[in-house]
């Protein structure tokens, strides 16, 4: 369906961003390390509101409940693979990062 490309396109942007976010404001202002549970349940959270907000405004209701679990169901898996591929991609580049930063102190 061209709504749930998105909703898809929607969880994408705000992986994204809640991934900037992550790098640029909180970790500058706060020591994350500690605390990735946190990290974890914003993610959550924001993709959990995000699903419901669309399900609320679609033609979910309508559904007979069956059909409405698969659908849920289907919505949660693809929302979070779309939210949490910025936020794996992130984690890859502070992987990345991080060891190049750890060479550079052994090389001195």
């Amino acid at each position: 369906m061209a709504a749930d490309t998105i909703l898809y396109a929607a969880q994408l942007v705000g992986g994204t961003l809640y991934a900037l976010f992550l790098e640029f404001v909180l970790k500058r202002h706060y020591e994350i390390r500690g605390h990735t549970w946190a990290t974890v349940a914003g993610g959550v959270a924001m993709t959990g509101l995000i699903v419901l907000a669309y399900l609320l405004n679609t033609a979910a209701p309508a559904l007979r409940p069956d059909d409405l679990e698969m659908r849920v169901w289907a919505l949660w898996t693809f929302s979070f693979c779309a939210s949490g591929a910025p936020i794996i991609a992130w984690q890859l580049w502070v992987y990345d990062r991080n060891v190049s930063e750890l060479r550079n102190l052994e090389a001195d």
